[in-house]
């Protein structure tokens, strides 16, 4: 049993970190491949599996982010956004480290806190998940990206206004009631996030790059890339934190930790923020080993590709929550599973970095050629796999065109309340009911 646990575990990583390289691949699309195989595993070599890909693919979607502007999951816009803009001033290597590192330090912190509260478990869910409490968590963002960023609080406001309506587009589960769709089919299922995505914040900045030789100037030694991040291991410390708070939120952990994490690091300044790159990721990380907490602990999933997680255990007849594991003696395999995906992700990152940097000094010209091939083929990948292709591309050219109009303008904002705006109505519909 043992072996097959290491074996999945290793599986998981190799598996994780191709994920993270493709974008919009990810640990949903992963599982969905590896179905099939999954479907066989007993129920710690699939745990096991899971956080190999989850861990891994979080360390190289930040290379993918930073290199070439592009996205493997939602909550990889904050390392869009600031490690593509210091990847053109050629600190591209020095971002991957500080993001290594501030993942790395981020969930050995994690896995130690979760350790020490383990015996209060079910005591911590009773207080988080009060809808008090989530309300106030919820309306502390929205403050926070109302006022901090480089848009005057006005235009927040009106972009996140904008986000909060387009993420309104479809099916609402709370009144099952089909809004704003006009009748039309592709829309009864919203507006799909990866085009949006890809033309709000990819499309307007593909062919930015002022500096190409730039790169070749500042390849930067690891021992130094290593002393400015520990300049800046305050901004990993507060990611972390704020990643260990919100990684508990249904449905938004990983998404609500970085981009919050990334505003409070970023504050009013307009330029390339490495401190904000950093926190963000450490938040990444931090949240994703606390969002498998409500898994582990009482079976509940709280995010999509844990939700396909309990799908294939029930297929397999499992079952999954804190009595079995520590029934089954076996519980401390899990940390063994975190710890080995960390290492092999700050290992594989940093010379797996390198690469990319060395491969765009010499091709550092065709660059947005390549990022739009890759683009368009992920675009066509995903669009196909939903049964939309025709509506995916008229989503990515309309965002394209209102992305490149507004690209004086932060646009996280409007994505960010595109990303959360199911979970607002929740928590505002639940909070009204309850308290008003």
């Amino acid at each position: 049993m043992f072996e097959s646990f290491l074996f999945n575990t290793l599986l998981g990583c190799l598996l994780g970190s191709i994920a993270g390289l493709i974008p919009g691949a990810g640990i949903t699309i992963t599982l969905m491949i590896a179905y099939p195989y999954l479907l066989g595993l007993d129920l710690l070599p699939l745990l096991g599996f899971y956080i190999g890909v989850a861990n891994l693919a979080q360390f190289t979607g930040s290379i993918t982010a930073i290199y070439f502007g592009m996205p493997g999951e939602a909550n990889s816009i904050p390392a869009v956004h600031e490690g593509y803009a210091l990847n053109k001033q050629g600190k591209a290597h020095q971002a991957i480290v500080g993001t290594s590192l501030g993942s790395t330090l981020a969930g050995v912190i994690a896995l130690i806190l979760l350790c020490v509260i383990s015996p209060w478990f079910l005591d911590f869910f009773k207080l988080f998940y009060n809808i008090a409490f989530q309300m106030s968590l919820f309306t502390f963002v929205v403050i926070v990206f109302m006022f901090v960023g480089r848009n005057p609080w006005w235009v927040n406001v009106l972009v996140m206004l904008a986000g909060y309506f387009i993420g309104n587009v479809g099916y609402n589960t709370y009144t099952a009631e089909y809004q704003y769709t006009f009748n039309i089919v592709d829309l009864k299922n919203g507006i799909p996030f990866y085009p949006l995505l890809l033309g709000l914040l990819v499309v307007p900045h593909i062919f930015v790059w002022e500096d190409k030789q730039i790169l070749s100037k500042q390849i930067i030694k690891n021992l130094d890339a290593v002393k400015i991040w520990f300049k800046n291991i305050k901004h990993s410390l507060l990611g972390t934190l704020v990643g260990l708070i919100c990684g508990l939120v249904p449905g938004m952990g990983t998404v609500l930790a970085t981009n919050l994490a990334h505003k409070l690091s970023k504050g009013k300044t307009k330029e390339a923020s490495y401190p904000a790159l950093v926190s963000a990721e450490s938040a990444n990380n931090s949240a994703v080993l606390t969002t498998l907490l409500p898994l582990v602990v009482i079976g509940v999933p709280i995010t999509m590709s844990e939700a396909l997680l309990v799908n294939i255990m029930e297929r397999s007849l499992l079952e999954v929550n804190w009595s079995i594991l520590v029934e089954s003696g076996k519980p401390l395999w899990l940390l063994i599973s975190v710890i080995m995906s960390l290492t092999i992700g700050l290992i594989v990152s940093w010379p797996l970095s390198r690469t990319v940097q060395t491969l765009l000094i010499k091709f550092g010209n065709y660059l947005p050629y390549l990022v739009i091939v890759i683009l368009l083929g992920t675009l066509v990948y995903v669009g196909n796999m939903n049964y939309a292709l025709w509506f995916y591309i008229l989503v990515f050219v309309i965002a394209s065109s209102i992305g490149t109009a507004c690209r004086k303008l932060d646009m996280l904002p409007l994505v960010f309340l595109f990303l959360i705006s199911d979970r607002l109505d929740f928590i505002g519909t639940a909070f009204y009911r309850l308290y008003l």
